[in-house]
């Protein structure tokens, strides 16, 4: 894995992310996972902003959704970077995005309907 300011490669290897180039305003599970492994190699946050092509601003947005507090071996506390946990809570937000049902707060209703 080649990591600078030229290019980055994707977790798995497969492809090149050129830097710059942005396809989606929110960070898939791929872009994820190669924050979390930056931040293990200690790469600053620009140019992490840089490789995925992400503004510094949305760097840190994800890295404070995504910390959570984890016990080290000596049981000390520290605040690490999970990208496991930054997509569940995404996907938990994206459920509860919506309208709500045409039937209120009647479930029981809905469950025993047939639609035709």
């Amino acid at each position: 894995m080649k990591v600078g300011r030229k290019w980055f490669f994707s977790p798995d290897e497969s492809y090149p992310v050129e830097p710059g180039v942005r396809k989606y305003s929110r960070f898939t599970i791929t872009e994820r996972l190669a924050l979390e492994k930056m931040l293990k190699l200690k790469t600053s946050v620009a140019d992490i902003a840089e490789a995925l092509g992400k503004s510094p601003k949305a760097v840190y947005l994800e890295i404070r959704h995504g910390t959570c507090e984890q016990l080290t071996d000596e049981l000390i506390t520290v605040y690490r970077y999970c990208a496991d946990l930054a997509e569940a809570q995404y996907r938990e937000n994206v459920q509860l995005c919506g309208s709500d049902l045409k039937i209120g707060n009647d479930y029981e209703f809905a469950s025993t309907s047939k639609l035709l």
